[in-house]
Order: C-alpha cells, then structure tokens, then sequence
C-alpha cells in the first residue's frame, strides 16, 4: 500500500513537471518582432527604453533632489542647535517649489526650442505666479 501511495506521488509530479515544462518555451526558440516594414527581426533578452532629452533632463533632477533631500535630512540629524535646524528645515520646506521651478525651466526651454510660444509663454507664468506667491510668503 505505502509503495503505491509513493508511485501515485511520483506519478502525479511527473505530469505536473510536464505540464510544467510544456509552458516553458524552449531555449532552441527564438523570439521575434516585426518592423513596421515587415522584417522579423530576433530580440535578445532585453530591450532598452529611450526617453528624450526633456525627459532625461527631468529624470536627472529629480535624481538630484532626492540626494538633496537625503542630504538636508542628514544635516537635520546632526544638527546641534535650534537655529541650525531651522535653518536645514527652510532648506527642506523650499525643496518641492526648487523642484518644480527647475522642471518648468526645462519644460520652457524645450517649447521655445519646438517653436511652442504660447506654450513657453505660459510655463513663465507659472513660474512668476510660484516665485511672487514664495515671495508674498517671506517675513
């Protein structure tokens, strides 16, 4: 009886891992698109996404206000006095508006390159209405 409980185990893992493995394609294969023209052409394991310039120059500054933020953090910590803090937590409170004015900088740049004028003319606004409203702020 144990013998065949054991059997009947092994046998239901075998179909399972075949079952299994059918799923899987195999390595022989190889996987392929089409071109807009109409050519097969194979992929190789991995394909990489390029963003454009104005995306880029985003991703980098967002990159950089978070090593600013962990670093304005940092300083927060290992500060000693009242005013010290104060001062580090000025620098973190202005960090989402430093953020946003330096995308709308780039955002701007890149509709006056495109010829995109209207568009431009309105990113400055924004831009005027954060700093005066930042401004109207300040003691």
């Amino acid at each position: 009886m144990k013998t065949l409980t054991t059997l009947t185990i092994v046998f239901l893992l075998i179909l399972a891992f075949g079952a299994f493995a059918a799923d899987v394609p195999q390595t022989s294969q190889v996987a392929q698109t089409t071109t807009n023209s109409g050519f097969k052409l194979p992929l190789t394991g991995f394909s990489v996404l390029r963003l454009d310039p104005m995306t880029e120059e985003i991703e980098i500054i967002m990159k950089t206000m978070l090593v600013r933020e962990d670093s304005l953090l940092t300083k927060l910590f290992e500060a000693k006095t009242e005013q010290q803090s104060n001062r580090v937590l000025q620098q973190i409170n202005r960090l989402d508006m430093d953020r946003e004015l330096a995308i709308l900088r780039v955002q701007m740049r890149y509709a006056r390159l495109d010829g995109r004028f209207d568009l431009e003319r309105e990113i400055k606004g924004k831009i005027v209405s954060i700093v005066t409203a930042d401004l109207e702020v300040l003691p």
